[in-house]
């Protein structure tokens, strides 16, 4: 595995260190990297709906360098450390996800039912948590684009 370069941060879009972990868009903050590396010349995209970023559209000799281009741009927005989700973040990430569940299901995919939410809460301390697109099986780019759209894997701002 190359070993990724440290550049020096890239600031000037937004200064996030005031702003408190859990409060933090981060549809926006990917919105703000991929800019960022656009406008240092890299192809980087959002993956929809906005809860990602890709470099599909780099070439892959250039991804060494992409990937120094977006940490880059994510040390210069000034974001905190994570921190652990307080059990009220918890519970609507769990709501959000039943959501998902019936979307998934809506678009005809067979998502089983939902651990409870003491499971739930209890997964996240191991990793081990119930999400609905784990369920989700397809070969087409296009279709997993789709659903990204119609059924959002993370919960939207303020969502």
């Amino acid at each position: 595995m190359p070993v990724i370069p440290e550049l020096d941060p890239i600031g000037g879009y937004a200064d996030f260190s005031d702003v408190p972990y859990h409060d933090i868009d981060w549809f926006w903050v990917n919105e703000l990297i991929v800019q960022c590396a656009n406008d240092r010349g890299i192809a980087a995209r959002l993956i929809p709906p906005g809860d990602g970023h890709s470099l599909s559209d780099v070439p892959i000799s250039q991804h060494v360098h992409a990937r120094s281009v977006l940490d880059a741009c994510r040390a210069g927005l000034n974001l905190p450390p994570p921190e652990p989700p307080t059990r009220e973040v918890i519970e609507a990430e769990y709501a959000y996800q039943l959501e998902v569940a019936q979307c998934l299901r809506d678009e005809g995919y067979a998502i089983p039912e939902a651990s409870s939410l003491e499971a739930f809460v209890a997964g996240y301390a191991t990793g081990d948590i119930w999400l609905p697109y784990s369920f989700v099986h397809t070969t087409s780019q296009a279709e997993w684009n789709r659903l990204q759209v119609a059924c959002p894997q993370s919960r939207p701002p303020n969502g």
